[in-house]
Order: C-alpha cells, then structure tokens, then sequence
C-alpha cells in the first residue's frame, strides 16, 4: 500500500513537472519573438483573413465549373440595382455590312434592369471557351434604375432595356458550327459586373453561357 502512495505521488511530481516545461515552453516562444511581434502575427492573420472573406464574398456567385447551359438566377442584386433579365444569344452577321468584315458570328447580350436607385455602370465582360476575356469591356451608364440613353454600333439602350454586341467572335461559319456540334467544348459567357458611384466599388453580379444556337 506504501508503494502505491509512493508511485502515485512520484506520477502527481511528474505530472506537474510536465506542465512546468509545458509553461517555461510557451514562456520562453513568447520571449524568443517578442510579444509585440506575437500581437503583430496574429493581427496581420485576422487581417489576411477578413481580406480574402471579403473577396470570397464578392465573387461568391462565380461558377467554379463552367460548362454547357449556366446562368446565375435571376435577378442579379447589386448595390441599388438589379438585372430582371439577360439573354446572350449569338447572331449571324450577314446582311450587316460593318460586321460582315469583322466576323461570321457574334454574341450579343440583352438586358433588362428591374428597380433601382442611385447611378453607375454596368459592365459586360465576353468570356471565351478557353475563358479568356474577349474584346474590351463594355459598359452602360445608369441612373435611378434606368440606362442613360445611347445609340452607337456594339451598344444601344433605353429606358431600362440594353444591348450590347461584341464585333468578334467566330471568323469563319465553319468554325461556328463545329462550335455547335462539339459538346466537349466550353461554351462562350457573359460576365456582368456593376460599379455604384455611391462608393465606386466594383461588384460581380453573376454570369450566363451564351447558347450556340443561332442559324
């Protein structure tokens, strides 16, 4: 029984030297880097992490897999504005003059805003099968949940309603329709973003495939 007293007490010893070390080790962490430099860590951890939430946050809608026949659902919520609607569709260009020279077929993009306030820009990025950016950006102005008016040859809108073409796209019919017949193939998208002047933050507002079923 003495012996077992013994062991017991000799483990219990044992036990709180353990934890001793275990603190002297912490203790000693602390004093190797400094506790300024500990409170500078973990300060610039918590700031990383609120940076990379905010970027997951915004670009929360984007697919991560982008394949036949997607659209973010509708409508796309921005900041004051929202996108009832948005068709992408691609169009031949025979019997337009100025497209003829430039390409055989070419997306183009319909929207219609829903309610709104305050002012800005909605923009359209074309996104190709390899997804890279094609074209420049294109953009519309609005202001209390209306397009300002314009008429030019790739952008027209009024009211609440826009359309925007890009003058590029597939060069030669041939390639268009093997487009159409190959389901290995990403499909072209459109990507919609929007700037609010209130804050002149850009924000992604969701994307759409645009369908190869033009003629």
């Amino acid at each position: 029984m003495q012996s077992f007293f013994i062991a017991t007490e000799h483990f219990s010893v044992q036990n709180v030297r353990m934890q001793e070390k275990k603190a002297e080790s912490k203790g000693s962490f602390v004093k190797r880097i400094g506790l300024t430099n500990l409170i500078c860590m973990v300060m610039f951890c918590g700031m990383v992490a609120i940076v990379l939430g905010a970027i997951l946050y915004t670009y929360r809608n984007i697919p991560l897999s982008n394949w036949r026949e997607y659209c973010t659902g509708l409508p796309m919520t921005g900041h004051g504005i929202e996108v009832e609607e948005l068709q992408a569709e691609w169009k031949s260009s025979a019997g337009n003059k100025r497209l003829e020279l430039r390409t055989a077929y070419y997306p183009q993009l319909r929207i219609k805003l829903g309610k709104g306030n305050g002012s800005g820009i909605i923009f359209a990025k074309f996104i190709n099968s390899r997804r890279a950016v094609q074209g420049a950006t294109l953009a519309l102005h609005y202001r209390e949940g209306n397009f300002l008016p314009v008429k030019d040859y790739n952008i027209q809108a009024e009211g609440k309603n826009g359309v925007l073409l890009l003058e590029k796209g597939f060069t030669k019919a041939a390639d268009y329709k093997l487009h159409q017949l190959n389901e290995e193939e990403s499909l072209w998208s459109v990507q919609i973003f929007q700037r609010s002047s209130e804050n002149n933050t850009t924000y992604y507002l969701g994307s759409c495939t645009i369908s190869p079923t033009a003629e």
